[in-house]
Formats: C-alpha cells, sequence, structure tokens
C-alpha cells in the first residue's frame, strides 16, 4: 500500500501549499504531465500521470478538512508543474478555501454541470483537473456526471471526487479509490496496474 500524508493541518491555506511544493521542486526533477497527490512512506512523491488515461475517474474518501487540503496539494501541484497546458476546475459549497488563479476556476454547487462541461470543452486540448469536494455537489445529474467520469480521461479530463464515505457514492465510476485512514493520511491498494501511479527514486 501507498500511504499518501497531505501538507501540515487543515485547513491548508495557498500559500503553505505552495511552499510545501517549491520545497519538493527543489528536491527531485519532476516528468511532464503529472500532478502531485502527496508522500509516500519512504518520503518520496506519489505522482499521477496525466496522460495516461488508465486511472480513470478516483474517489477520494475521508473527512472533508483532509479531502480539501489533498485536493488542494493536487490542483496546485499540476498547474505548478505543467505550465499553461493545465487548468484546474473546482466544484465547492466553500469557495473561500480556495483562491482563484488564472487557470483555476471554482464553481458553486449550484452551477449546472453543462456549464461545467461548456468550461472544459473551451479548454480546448489542454489537461483539466475536475476535483469535486464532495459528491452530492453532483449527485443532482447523475448521467451528466457519469459520462464525465467514464469519458473524461481519454480527452484529458480528470475527475477526482470526494465524499465521507464510499457507501454515499456509486463506486462503480471511479476506477482508482484513495481512502483516509488516519487524520490527514490516505493508501490505496498498490496493484500492478497502477503504473499510472509512481514514486519518484
Amino acid at each position: 500500500m501507498l500511504a499518501l500524508s497531505r501538507p501540515s493541518s487543515c485547513p491548508v491555506q495557498i500559500s503553505t501549499v505552495a511552499n510545501w511544493l517549491m520545497g519538493i521542486a527543489q528536491k527531485y526533477a519532476f516528468p511532464p504531465d503529472v500532478s502531485l497527490f502527496g508522500m509516500a512512506q519512504d518520503g518520496k512523491p506519489v505522482l499521477l500521470h496525466l496522460r495516461d488515461p488508465r486511472a480513470g475517474a478516483i474517489l477520494v474518501t475521508g473527512s472533508r478538512p483532509a479531502t480539501t487540503a489533498l485536493f488542494q496539494t493536487i490542483g496546485h501541484s499540476a498547474l505548478a508543474l505543467n505550465g499553461k497546458k493545465t487548468g484546474v476546475a473546482v466544484i465547492t459549497n466553500r469557495p473561500e478555501d480556495w483562491e482563484l488563479g488564472e487557470r483555476m476556476s471554482v464553481f458553486s454547487y449550484a452551477t449546472p454541470l453543462e456549464n461545467i462541461a461548456q468550461f472544459i470543452r473551451e479548454a480546448g486540448k489542454g489537461i483539466i483537473l475536475l476535483l469535486v469536494e464532495d459528491y452530492e455537489l453532483v449527485s443532482r445529474e447523475p448521467d451528466l456526471f457519469k459520462f464525465i467520469c467514464e469519458q473524461g480521461p481519454q480527452r484529458m479530463v480528470w475527475t477526482i471526487c470526494a465524499a465521507e464515505k464510499p457507501a454515499d457514492v456509486p463506486v462503480s465510476l471511479f476506477r482508482t479509490r484513495i481512502a483516509e485512514t488516519s487524520a490527514g493520511v490516505f493508501w490505496m491498494r498498490e496493484r500492478s496496474e497502477h503504473i499510472f501511479f509512481s514514486t519518484l527514486r
């Protein structure tokens, strides 16, 4: 298993995440088109390869403060490591936890998914991370959300969705599942097909 830890305690401020990422970036040479998920138990970064669609949609279960902190790490690392070819869209009912940037858009939970889908279409051929802070925020449009989850990775649109409990979510939509095991520590099953995740040497 890979244990993924997030930086500092919750709530994480953007400056804290940015400083943490800067320290990691100075220590490691990152390959292109990746997002940082956290640190493995051995202290090495755990990466999602954003050009490999096999990860599919990703479900993260855990407490809201911990998943928000992890999502901030994922989103800001994708922007910091990949330049202008990557954008991040966040669906949240707590926009105050997020800082807007040139390539980060924050949508309220009341925004129709079709509007978000249009944002993704207009983003062109770059990589989009769609971070959903709580499945309940998109559950009113299950068919469209299912389409985004299933078809997105082939178009370099990555859906990463949080929920407090797996029972609250149609887990079959998610090919990859990550769970919080203790405060701020997440794990995923280390399987041979999970080669789209890796740790740096």
